[in-house]
């Protein structure tokens, strides 16, 4: 069960916060054409909601590999040389989620006594995306290296 939590984790909180979004822009809609009293935090809301989807989708897409990629370079390399590219880029990819990842601490941090306009949180909970959107990715591209290095060695 864990298992199946930990390898389905963005899928599930994406879901969770797309449905999140939906159901506070209802809210938004109905509230300014039904009742004429739009609520002020609605906006806010689902701004940071999408804002924290956006990381957990960068993670999804590293997580399937499926990020934007200059394949023909990729295509025309030899094998050992194509190996070494291919596993530099994802220790490169990793390097980049840890430097995400501290800024985006560092951010969050910084936020603390800033509070957001309309909900009057604290800053640091939306910051919060980017440390949060980096580790997962830092998580996702270490399971990335481990599977390059899996097919690395199974081929010569």
């Amino acid at each position: 069960m864990i298992r199946k939590i930990y390898h389905n984790f963005e899928e599930i909180i994406g879901s969770i916060f797309l449905v999140a979004i939906c159901v506070v822009a209802a809210i938004q809609v109905s509230c300014r054409y039904l009742l004429a009293h739009p609520f002020s935090w609605t906006e806010e809301l689902a701004t940071y909601l999408f804002v924290y989807l956006t990381f957990i989708g960068a993670s999804l897409a590293l997580k399937k590999n499926e990020h934007f990629a200059v394949e023909i370079f990729k295509d025309r390399l030899s094998g050992k040389i194509n190996r070494i590219v291919r596993i530099s880029i994802v220790i490169f990819v990793f390097m980049a989620t840890v430097v995400i990842f501290v800024f985006g601490c560092r951010m969050a941090i910084r936020g603390w006594r800033v509070h957001t306009p309309a909900l009057e949180i604290p800053s640091t909970v939306p910051y919060a995306a980017v440390p949060l959107g980096g580790l997962l990715m830092m998580i996702r591209s270490l399971e990335l290296f481990i599977r390059e290095l899996k097919n690395c060695s199974g081929k010569e």
